[in-house]
C-alpha cells in the first residue's frame, strides 16, 4: 500500500538550484550585479549556500524589482543608500536644490 508522502520530509533545495539556474540564464550578461548575485546563490553547488526556499528566493527577486536592497548581494551601506536614492529620486533632487540654496545665501551674505 502506498503511503502519502510527509510535505516536512520533501527536500526544496534542488528545485531552488533549478530555478536558480534558470534565472542565471536570463540574466545573461546583463550588468545587474545584484539579481547576478541572487541567481549565483540559488544555483551555488553547496546545498547549505543556496536560498533557503523558493519564497526566499522569490522575495529576493522582487526586492530587486521594486529597487530594494536585495540582501543576497551586499549589505553595505553605500549599497543601501544608492538603492534609497534610486527610489526617492525627488527627495535627491530637493537636498540638491536646498544646499544649492543655502551656498547661494551663504555667498551673497558674505559679500
Amino acid at each position: 500500500m502506498l503511503k502519502r508522502a510527509d510535505p516536512s520530509d520533501l527536500n526544496i533545495l534542488p528545485v531552488v538550484y533549478a530555478l536558480g539556474l534558470v534565472l542565471h540564464e536570463l540574466v545573461g550578461g546583463e550588468n545587474r550585479k545584484d539579481l547576478s548575485a541572487i541567481a549565483a546563490r540559488a544555483a551555488d553547488r553547496r546545498p547549505g549556500a543556496r536560498s533557503h526556499s523558493v519564497a526566499e528566493l522569490i522575495a529576493e527577486v522582487e526586492a530587486f524589482r521594486a529597487g530594494l536592497p536585495v540582501a543576497t548581494y551586499s549589505n553595505a551601506i553605500s549599497y543601501r543608500l544608492v538603492k534609497f536614492l534610486g527610489r526617492n529620486k525627488l527627495v535627491l533632487a530637493l537636498v540638491f536644490m536646498l544646499v544649492g540654496l543655502g551656498m547661494l545665501v551663504f555667498v551673497l551674505l558674505r559679500e
